[in-house]
């Protein structure tokens, strides 16, 4: 029932692969490191907003687990989606 922003080019970009493997703007980081360096760029960037993708496979434990580790870097406004296959 929620509503996607028209404009998304103004959203970090993570994604998440089907085995848990999470990116940040492109580059893979370790698990434990998401939090601290989504917490970095928070305050470097006060108000970034994140755009969480993950394939179609990746299980939900994985993209709550980005979701858990932006609220705790005190990031509020992301979103999520699928990535559909062809």
């Amino acid at each position: 029932a929620s509503e996607i922003p028209k404009n998304l080019s103004d959203r970090l970009i993570v994604s998440i692969q089907e085995g848990g493997q999470v990116y940040i703007g492109g580059l893979p980081i370790e698990d434990a490191e998401v939090e601290a360096r989504l917490g970095a760029l928070n305050e470097r960037f006060p108000g970034i907003k994140l755009r969480i993708r993950a394939d179609q496979g990746t299980r939900f434990e994985a993209i709550r687990k980005v979701m858990v580790h932006a609220s705790e870097a005190g990031i509020s406004d992301y979103i999520y989606g699928t990535v559909q296959g062809e």
